[in-house]
């Protein structure tokens, strides 16, 4: 375990000994540490079908395990694991995995369309010095339309740090290449250029190559690069590259922001249990009072705020997505009519896809983003009756409104950061264990496993599979246009009069639906979050009341142990996750 993970785990695990002293939930960071324990450092290498990425990877091994020279059809994610026992692990979409020997990784590729990604075990000094590290060997930008897809959605939000190998060859940055690049630097994710099969151009032809790609990127991505040249041992320049990379840093970049995030959120709850025994018993039980009819004002105003913001939001994203879809397409005709002619029955129908997933993607993720705190006001907005007075003449929404809208962004900024296995578990989850226990007004809401994200962006992730699948509707009619005709000019005319019209009218008809859904889980999430506070605070009036009616003296016992609990983790807090040396 890097030291980072020791340290963190070691901070999450000591925080819920903390708080279960003081009966405040501690789900949260048991959920970290265990989720923590078990990450990998996975590093996927990308790039263009053909661009050399399997032979660096066998030259960093020093050895030929990945085989090169693959059809599109049969490339398939494979990870690189160290392990003395040296085997191979095909996995499938239902969770179950195959064994097999290392030296049939070449054959099980025919069998691509059975499994999702395959994992390698080697005996490698390499690997075994970093055993933090996952290097996976990724599917070309130009495999098929199903491989492509399958590793993209399964790598795309797990990679902590890209590669992405460049073929000198291609001579530049191409469009395809630099828009699937785009959705990877769109999530927040770093990466790492390199410039490969130097040693088939002159030095000047290579100079100038890297000049151009370099320029292009940093257009691109908004700023500088790191563009590494691989010269004649390009195992060895692999190797060096990788061992540039800091895994300990990796990590606690991801992690810190997360673990800040639900400190505070604990912190405060400790606030409230503080204040909660500091209330007479006549005062709790009219903030209990409160606290119920908060919840339920939440639950009434849930449809209402959907359809408010399903009107002035679902045409308003449609509008924005056919405008640069259009203009996308339009620019994209060339590139459509190269991959037509590819002989690749489905090329253009994975170049059509690209542009959607990522307009699509990039349009929905501003426009949530911005709707979740459009949101968060209006349910706090249903809440200002509850609990207003002269001294809170703001009542109980604008109290838990700050809250909500931080705890959203700093989610969100940690998700953008790379943190998965978290961004699963989100208000749908909740919603299923009321169904299941039959909740009603009134009682306790259930708990998920783990409340932190329920945020704009981990809903946001789930809009890549309609999209795609949306793609996979179209693909068969664009394929059979396409097939009608082999000559340039007349595909050219084809896509221009008929595919990309037909594709976006059909779009605009899907589109609709997949953004209301997505409102909708947004509006969910949101409310969620804030139920969730109602709750904390219900639960610590109940227990005031509980313990004023069992003892006398009991709140100021309760009181001091609160205390001292808010003090030791803000200690901690100070010197693990804010101390200058962590930074």
């Amino acid at each position: 375990m890097l030291p980072s993970q020791e340290s963190l785990c070691r901070y999450a695990d000591d925080v819920s000994a903390i708080l279960d002293g003081v009966s405040i939930d501690s789900t949260a960071f048991s959920d970290i540490s265990h989720d923590l324990a078990r990450t990998d450092v996975v590093i996927p290498v990308v790039g263009g079908f053909s661009a050399g990425k399997s032979s660096l990877l066998n030259a960093l091994l020093d050895r030929p395990i990945l085989p090169v020279g693959l059809t599109p059809e049969t490339e398939l994610a494979t990870e690189l694991r160290y392990s003395v026992d040296e085997h191979l692990l095909a996995w499938r979409s239902d969770g179950t995995s195959e064994r097999m020997e290392l030296a049939n990784i070449s054959s099980i590729k025919t069998r691509a369309a059975e499994f999702t990604h395959l994992q390698a075990f080697i005996d490698s000094a390499f690997l075994a010095e970093r055993p933090e590290l996952v290097l996976v060997d990724m599917p070309g930008f130009g495999s098929s339309f199903a491989n492509h897809d399958k590793a993209v959605a399964y790598y795309l939000p797990r990679g902590a740090h890209f590669i992405a190998v460049i073929s000198v060859e291609d001579g530049n940055l191409t469009h395809s290449m630099t828009r699937q690049l785009s959705e990877i630097h769109g999530l927040g994710r770093s990466l790492t250029f390199v410039l490969s099969k130097t040693d088939l151009r002159a030095a000047e032809d290579v100079e100038a190559v890297a000049e151009l790609v370099r320029d292009q990127a940093e257009v691109a991505f908004d700023g500088r690069v790191d563009l590494h040249l691989l010269e004649r041992d390009a195992g060895k320049g692999m190797r060096a590259l990788v061992e540039m990379l800091d895994p300990d840093e990796i990590v606690r970049s991801a992690y810190t922001p997360l673990l800040k995030n639900e400190t505070l959120e604990v912190l405060g709850r400790i606030n409230i249990a503080v204040a909660a025994f500091q209330r007479d018993d006549t005062q709790n039980r009219r903030r209990r009072d409160e606290l119920a009819s908060g919840l339920q004002a939440v639950e009434a105003k849930r449809d209402d705020i959907i359809k408010e913001i399903q009107g002035a939001r679902v045409d308003r994203a449609v509008d924005r997505c056919m405008r640069e879809m259009t203009r996308e397409l339009d620019q994209a005709q060339g590139e459509f009519v190269q991959a037509a002619m590819s002989g690749s029955a489905d090329a253009l129908g994975v170049a059509i896809t690209q542009i959607t997933r990522n307009v699509v993607g990039r349009v929905m993720q501003g426009e949530l983003r911005d709707a979740s705190q459009t949101i968060a006001s209006a349910v706090a907005g249903a809440l200002k009756p509850v609990g207003s007075g002269a001294a809170e003449p703001a009542g109980l929404g604008q109290e838990l409104l700050v809250t909500v809208q931080n705890s959203l962004k700093l989610a969100g900024e940690t998700l953008n950061s790379w943190s998965t296995a978290m961004s699963s578990r989100n208000a749908a989850e909740t919603k299923k264990l009321k169904e299941e226990m039959n909740w009603k007004q009134g009682q306790p809401i259930p708990r998920a496993a783990y409340q932190g994200l329920t945020t704009v962006l981990a809903v946001t992730t789930n809009v890549v599979t309609p999209l795609v699948e949306l793609a996979i509707i179209f693909l068969p009619t664009i394929i059979d246009w396409v097939k009608e005709s082999r000559a340039r000019d007349a595909i050219g005319q084809r896509i221009a009069n008929d595919i990309i019209p037909a594709y976006i009218r059909g779009l605009r008809d899907e589109l609709p639906a997949i953004v209301s859904t997505e409102v909708a889980a947004l509006v969910e999430a949101v409310t969620q979050r804030f139920e969730n506070e109602i709750e904390e605070q219900r639960r610590a009036v109940s227990e005031a009341l509980a313990m004023s009616n069992a003892s006398q003296g009991g709140a100021a016992v309760q009181i001091a142990a609160l205390s001292t609990a808010r003090n030791a983790v803000q200690r901690l807090a100070n010197e693990v996750l804010y101390s200058e040396a962590v930074a």
